[in-house]
């Protein structure tokens, strides 16, 4: 017992220091004890003692402290303190100068900074603004939490800082609110009214909500709608992320929030999420919200989630649930999400039962972001030997466009297994492919896609050559015309022709002398 409270206090004083910036400047000033005293010294009283004898008053000193070794990682913090406190801008370069990661750079540059702002805020926020992004969101954090965990007139009188502290960086608002209660929220609420102290109660309350929603909600309330609607938008997010065993007090409040008194903005946003988390518990209610309550791409994102949760217990009674659904968006979106979840898994049948069961304006949709696009990439990123297999079957329903698009896309990525197993298709049934597999090349790297045209002679056919002509022409005229030039006199070569005389009239006035020479 006898060394247990010495203990206690060392490893407080190590997580006050963490937390709220170190030890007091009052413990570095203390006078030196009397030697019959110093032998009784326990804890903090002997770290504050270490310090004072030390005399880290000085860069020069700080840094004669820290190459000697015996300066523990736990008391950096405070000798940064006491270095700042007669020299902040040196001691910010010296932190700056060392090797560390980013992590305990921001920890020692919150301890600089801290005492810095205390007697200079202009100069360490002008300084603050060249540390790096990551770095300004921690130590901005952490003058917020000094001014909260001050007076309350020390927040206050201080609020002139507040809207250049905001602007620095994205805040972590769960660290810097490391204790929330009715007093901090009193704090926030007697600033000024402005931008800077709407962004604060924001944090604040989505943070306190998250940990303790029976304490904060009938304060959370009260509060002006917009920066409800704000804090309850970043407070249900945080929640619904958070996935433990069962719903959580924060979860439930989340739910019922969205459900009862969100703004349509927030459900909009948060939807798919909300209709996911309802799915844990009853899939065929969380379908029938986002039916009922989303449109457009929110309402797709939660059918998909809500079809895939099913999908993972019971494909046939999810597949089932889309096809009952009556024609329209709601299960064109169901579809695509089952279809999406499915694919990954058998590619060829979700494919097939997914043109069953789709619009067929949605499968003709050529956008990159469509569905079939989606599909696609999925398909030739996850299995590219079955969409191989796919094109083995004479009897195989025609892809879409797009599918086809995105699958080669994904397939050239192993460009000379992809040509390989084109050559061995028949030839009247392999165009498409290949000029899906050249559809973004000609544009990302046209000097590469011709010299592959070049090198397998057997998949050259007009339409590709047109297509890497074209392609080429976008971005050199001459180099395309060049490449043009030297294609063997035939058909190929004319289709090559033909296209660039198309992107020469496109691009009006006449064509360039090195292609009026290749004209007929």
């Amino acid at each position: 017992m006898k060394f247990l409270l010495p203990l206690l206090a060392s490893l407080a004083a190590f997580f006050t220091a963490r937390h709220f910036g170190g030890i007091p400047e009052s413990a570095l000033t203390v006078a030196p004890p009397a030697a019959a005293e110093r032998s009784e010294l326990r804890g903090l009283a002997r770290q504050k003692d270490r310090l004072v004898q030390r005399n880290c008053t000085s860069v020069a000193a700080l840094e004669k402290l820290y190459r000697s070794g015996t300066l523990p990682d736990f008391e950096l913090q405070a000798a940064l303190r006491q270095a700042a406190a007669h020299d902040p801008e040196g001691t910010w370069d010296w932190v700056d100068a060392r090797q560390m990661s980013p992590f305990q750079r921001a920890d020692l540059l919150r301890a600089v900074a801290g005492t810095w702002f205390k007697t200079d805020p202009d100069a360490v926020l002008a300084r603050l603004a060249t540390a790096g992004y990551w770095e300004r969101g921690q130590i901005a954090g952490s003058l917020i939490g000094q001014l909260m965990a001050g007076p309350d007139g020390k927040i206050a009188a201080t609020s002139a800082q507040l809207d250049r502290i905001l602007d620095l960086a994205y805040i972590d608002a769960p660290n810097t609110f490391q204790n929330c209660s009715a007093e901090g929220a009193a704090k926030l609420l007697a600033l000024p009214a402005g931008s800077s102290r709407d962004r604060l109660l924001e944090m604040f309350a989505a943070v306190w909500l998250q940990r303790d929603p029976a304490a904060s909600s009938a304060w959370f309330q009260q509060l002006p709608a917009g920066i409800r609607n704000e804090a309850g938008a970043q407070f249900a997010e945080r929640a619904l992320a958070s996935r433990g065993e069962g719903p959580s007090a924060a979860r439930s409040f989340a739910i019922g929030w969205l459900l009862k008194d969100a703004p349509a903005v927030a459900r909009a946003r948060l939807g798919a999420t909300l209709a996911d988390t309802m799915a844990e518990t009853d899939p065929a209610a969380a379908l029938k919200w986002a039916n009922e309550n989303l449109s457009a791409r929110p309402l797709a994102e939660a059918t998909g989630k809500v079809i895939a949760r099913i999908l993972a217990s019971d494909p046939e009674g999810a597949r089932q649930m889309v096809a009952s659904l009556p024609p329209g968006n709601s299960r064109n979106s169901a579809a695509n999400g089952l279809a999406g979840a499915w694919i990954t898994k058998e590619p060829a049948a979700a494919v097939a039962w997914w043109l069953q069961n789709i619009a067929e304006e949605v499968s003709r949709d050529t956008n990159y972001g469509s569905p079939a696009y989606q599909l696609g990439s999925k398909w030739g990123k996850s299995d590219p030997q079955s969409f191989r297999d796919y094109f083995a079957d004479p009897a195989a329903t025609k892809l879409p466009d797009a599918m086809i698009r995105s699958a080669m896309k994904e397939m050239m990525a192993n460009r000379e297994a992809t040509f390989d197993w084109l050559a061995t298709l028949p030839a009247e049934g392999r165009g498409p492919l290949i000029k899906a597999a050249y559809h973004e090349w000609v544009y990302t790297a046209p000097v590469e896609a011709a010299a592959a045209f070049d090198s397998r002679p057997e998949l050259a056919n007009g339409d590709v050559a047109q297509q890497v002509a074209t392609g080429w022409y976008r971005s050199d005229p001459r180099a395309a015309v060049g490449w043009v030039s030297k294609l063997p006199w035939g058909g190929v070569r004319e289709s090559a022709i033909a296209g660039l005389k198309k992107m020469a009239e496109r691009k009006g006035g006449s064509a360039p002398e090195d292609l009026k020479k290749l004209l007929p």
